[in-house]
């Protein structure tokens, strides 16, 4: 689905409380944003849109590949392996900046210690976004 505006984002990926349909929704910012002469830049470095566009293709993906629209999916099933797995590193990740001495928000959430994602990855994650949650996580790695 394509609309004007999508969050002040590029899109989502939505799924409504009914559990009867998951979709994509991209942005009109999301298409111009190919139509640069450069590439826009986003999180750690990477091509923004092209990310953008990978990560809310595995959160549909994860709700479209269920066996049954109202079951959860592994990302939120704390029973599942991939939820046990990504919890953990997200933890070790926030205990190690603890240890450290860095604030956890401002990590993740600020420009400015985007030199520090060494951090993040030495737990094989892949970027500081990926903290916010399991969900994210997976669609981030």
């Amino acid at each position: 689905m394509r609309v004007e505006q999508a969050k002040r984002s590029l899109g989502l990926s939505k799924r409504p409380d009914s559990h009867d349909k998951t979709y994509l929704v991209l942005s009109d910012l999301f298409f111009r944003a190919y139509d640069q002469a450069s590439p826009s830049v986003g999180y750690d470095g990477g091509n923004f849109t092209l990310w953008f566009f990978v990560h809310e293709i595995v959160h549909l993906a994860e709700f479209r590949s269920l066996p049954q629209p109202d079951a959860p999916p592994p990302s939120y099933d704390q029973q599942s392996e991939i939820f046990r797995i990504l919890k953990t590193k997200i933890e070790q990740v926030k205990s190690a900046l603890s240890s450290e001495g860095i604030d956890f928000n401002q990590y993740v959430l600020g420009k400015d210690l985007a030199s520090r994602v060494v951090i993040v990855r030495n737990f094989e994650l892949p970027t500081k976004y990926s903290l916010l949650s399991v969900q994210e996580a997976l669609a981030e790695l």
